[in-house]
């Protein structure tokens, strides 16, 4: 009898291991599958993508019989994926979308491969929406707790360094605000094997189109998460929304290390955002080095945090050189070489410093023949409106507050604009509100 128990015991230890061993080849292929599409969907969204682009421009014959070569060849490659990883194919869609503008709406698109979110916001463009770009999760995460300015759509990829997608997503809806629980958040994936979808709707996203990203998937989903709510909404929520600005025929940026023209075509034409986005890089650069020149040892892992923090930045006014030199200090960080990292780390600063002092010296120069009107001090009415507006926690009365602020040059006060600006940009309303409370506005 206890002969035939130990037999029983060791046959039923076999067919569980033989059951963990055949449990474990399948996570492997599962893994394995999920890799092999986003390696291989990931270029293809590029090829796909700029070339239905190119295709829209009005272009030579000649040339335009090549595009729509490349264009078929993307098409038959990606096919050939997807019957390998056994993805269905996307139902064909109609021969030519109409497009109707989406009231000039507001995006956020979230992906650390620049070239993908040239190629989504490129899309989306198309539809008149104005789009901004991050290049990772906690951008994001930080662009919807600030709410400045308020989205209608956020466009998330899953796989990214430091925060990936989904993290990201579960950071937005605990911030708890309508605004946050109720934005829909759509997954931008490679990823696009069986069981995909349900990863992302279970975890608090709305939607979520494959890469290369099909333009009959895209206008379903914008019409459907965009113009349908949008619709449903009351005109006073919607008045904010503004049509998004015409591209400039010509730029005079010229400033050695920045390559302007891709990066106002980065911001849908508009000069303006662009030179915002250089004025905030040159004022941020400084902390950040200071951050990065603080590192150990002990503290590198944060130190590749913020060579991280500074190729995104770079990247957002196309200072390619810094970029990619960010990048190579960030690789050193997460490879644990601090040596290659201190090595790597004097140019980058002695390189940025330069480009920093190159903005600010374009910007002196600049804002000299672009000079505002000036009055005597800033306006108490505007600082009260200010303090009322931080007061509620209204982002929009603080941002229209601080535009009337700084349209205007000032004989005295300057300083105080600056540091209020400083104060609303990191968010420190309740030293805003001190401050103007001491002035009695």
């Amino acid at each position: 009898m206890k002969a035939h128990v130990k037999e029983v015991e060791a046959l039923r230890a076999e067919v569980e291991a033989l059951r963990a061993e055949a449990a474990a080849q399948a996570q492997a292929q599962s893994k394995f599958l999920a890799r092999m599409s986003h390696e291989l969907r990931t270029p293809l969204n590029v090829i796909i993508g700029l070339t239905d682009l190119i295709l829209e421009e009005d272009l030579p014959g000649p040339v335009k019989a090549h595009q729509e070569s490349i264009r078929s060849a993307g098409a038959a490659l990606l096919s050939i994926v997807n019957d390998i990883l056994d993805i269905p194919a996307a139902e064909p869609g109609p021969a030519e979308l109409v497009r109707a503008d989406l009231s000039a709406a507001k995006a956020l698109v979230v992906d650390d491969i620049q070239n993908n979110l040239d190629v989504a916001a490129g899309l989306m463009r198309k539809y008149n929406l104005q789009v901004d770009c991050v290049s990772g999760g906690q951008a994001a995460v930080d662009r919807i707790r600030g709410r400045l300015p308020l989205y209608d759509v956020l466009f998330m990829d899953h796989m990214m360094p430091e925060m990936d997608g989904i993290e990201a997503a579960h950071a937005i809806r605990a911030l708890d605000t309508a605004y946050a629980r109720d934005i829909p958040i759509i997954a931008l994936t490679a990823n696009a094997i069986a069981g995909t979808e349900k990863l992302f709707l279970d975890n608090g996203f709305q939607d979520f189109l494959a890469k290369p990203i099909d333009l009959t998937r895209l206008d379903a989903v914008l019409n459907q998460w965009v113009r349908d709510r949008m619709a449903k909404r009351p005109a006073d929520i919607r008045e904010d929304i503004v049509p998004a600005g015409q591209p400039p025929n010509e730029s005079d940026v010229d400033i050695p290390g920045i390559d302007a023209k891709t990066g106002i075509v980065r911001y849908g034409g508009d000069a303006d955002i662009f030179l915002s986005a250089l004025r905030s890089y040159a004022d941020n650069a400084g902390p950040l080095l200071d951050k990065l020149r603080a590192t150990s040892p002990e503290t590198l892992r944060n130190g590749g945090i913020h060579a991280h923090g500074l190729k995104g930045g770079s990247a957002n006014v196309s200072a390619e050189q810094i970029r990619a030199a960010a990048l190579e200090l960030e690789l050193a960080a997460k490879d644990g070489d601090f040596d290659r990292f201190a090595r790597l780390l004097g140019p980058v600063l002695k390189e940025t410093e330069h480009l920093v002092a190159d903005i600010n010296a374009w910007f002196a120069a600049y804002d000299e023949t672009h000079e505002k009107p000036r009055r005597q001090e800033p306006d108490p009415e505007i600082l009260g409106r200010l303090r009322q507006s931080c007061q509620a926690y209204d982002m929009r009365g603080i941002d229209e507050a601080m535009d009337d602020l700084e349209s205007v040059s000032y004989d005295t006060g300057a300083d105080l604009v600056a540091w209020l600006r400083e104060k609303v940009d990191i968010m420190e309303l309740d030293e805003v509100i001190g401050r103007l409370a001491k002035e009695n506005l």
